[in-house]
């Protein structure tokens, strides 16, 4: 049976920038790791209300952002995919502009991977901000080691940084640790 995650992708009061960690259910971190057998990376499905999964309990909910997400980082080269396999997609609709990113990673997630999920953020945030407005952020990491790294906020190139830091923290190929510690710092995903 499906069990939304702790960690949902819920609306919190926008603040300039907040760091969480904790740890992961045990069931994600036994799931995720059977599922990074066929992926580096997977998007965790979001905390979904018992009517969004038609009587079917073991529906995972997912949103459109979170299919584009999965479908731009496969046209990166990406090794992604949906944690659960039997999900739903949902259209999300905001005022404001939320950028939502949930995944698990592998401890042997590539260099070319961890830049890929750069630069989707990276244009995600760039787009907003062409449109006149601030982004706010909602970033979650679940590492290999059973923990998570929430990065909230609207300050987005601290929130990204926090992020990025994370990323580095769970890899443990030495290029995989080092873009992200570059993009920490501020290098650009596209280069």
């Amino acid at each position: 049976v499906y069990q939304p995650l702790p960690m949902p992708h819920g609306r919190i009061r926008p603040t300039p920038h907040m760091i969480q960690q904790g740890a992961l259910p045990s069931d994600l971190v036994v799931d995720a790791r059977v599922r990074h057998a066929e992926a580096e990376v997977l998007v965790l499905p979001r905390e979904a209300e018992a009517d969004l999964q038609d009587g079917d309990p073991t529906v995972a909910i997912y949103n459109d952002f979170d299919m584009l997400a999965v479908h731009s980082l496969r046209r990166a080269g990406a090794r992604v995919d949906f944690l659960a396999e039997n999900h739903k997609v949902l259209p999300q609709f905001s005022k404001a502009i939320w950028i939502d990113f949930a995944v698990a990673v592998a401890g042997n997630v590539s260099a070319a991977t961890v830049i890929a999920i750069a630069g989707y953020l990276i244009g995600r945030v760039r787009r907003a901000r062409r449109s006149g407005t601030q982004p706010l952020l909602d970033l979650i990491l679940a590492k290999p080691d059973g923990t998570f790294l929430r990065a909230t906020g609207t300050e987005t190139d601290a929130v990204l940084k926090a992020f990025y830091a994370g990323l580095a923290s769970a890899a443990t190929d030495p290029p995989a640790r080092g873009a992200p510690l570059q993009l920490a710092a501020g290098a650009d995903p596209s280069m």
